[in-house]
């Protein structure tokens, strides 16, 4: 963590709030501090640091908080929005994206679409269409409610 390699709280603070820095200020001092002795015990001190960084980020978010993901599971997704941030270019990013976005609801939107034309013959085939009915306007509905939304995780 580039941070504690030079020393500088001042870039995990804004991953945090004001009132949250009271804890991790003091933690970053003594997880620095621990930085050039026993390998082990800076090793555990630094995975306690993460952890409580990334739990306290998590209560900014209003989410929950389950523990320290290993390197390289972070989701293809953000992969791809820091690869954009890494260029400088989102042209490419929106491009797949958008592509992506329209496999989605146009498979979803040809499956309602088959089944609206059968659903009155059997329970069977009301009860797929209600289903596939409801993933689609539910998936449409959760595009629009993001994209009328701040983006902000909890939802205020």
């Amino acid at each position: 963590m580039h941070a504690l390699e030079t020393n500088n709280v001042n870039l995990v603070l804004k991953w945090i709030t004001d009132e949250q820095e009271q804890k991790i200020v003091p933690l970053f001092n003594k997880t620095y501090n621990l930085k050039n002795g026993d390998k082990e015990v800076y090793t555990l001190v630094e995975k306690h640091f993460l952890e409580t960084l990334v739990r306290l980020h998590r209560e900014t978010e209003g989410a929950s908080y389950s523990g320290l993901k290993p390197a390289g599971t972070t989701k293809q997704i953000i992969q791809m929005t820091d690869k954009a941030l890494d260029e400088g270019n989102v042209d490419d990013f929106l491009t797949k994206l958008n592509s992506h976005i329209n496999k989605v609801i146009q498979e979803k939107y040809q499956k309602v679409s088959e089944l609206n034309k059968v659903k009155d013959n059997s329970e069977e085939q009301g009860r797929a269409f209600v289903a596939a009915y409801v993933d689609y306007t539910h998936t449409v509905e959760a595009l629009h409610d993001v994209m009328e939304h701040d983006g902000n995780h909890s939802g205020h």
